[in-house]
């Protein structure tokens, strides 16, 4: 189960853009923490979008 945070970690280095994309189709670029806007279909960052660690991982997701 991942869990939701509003405020980036200290650990969040990365963000994946899942917003819907103006075609219905979802994005998923992955962009630097500091971007607040994806640099792929331009959405703000939100709910819904994922953060990620340096190595890419989902942070909150649990390992299996």
């Amino acid at each position: 189960m991942t869990r939701t945070l509003h405020e980036l970690t200290a650990e969040t280095e990365f963000w994946e853009c899942h917003q819907t994309k103006g075609d219905g189709k979802t994005c998923f670029k992955i962009n630097e923490t500091e971007d607040k806007v994806c640099m792929a279909c331009k959405a703000r960052r939100d709910k819904g979008d994922k953060a990620l660690d340096k190595d890419g991982l989902e942070i909150g997701a649990e390992e299996n």
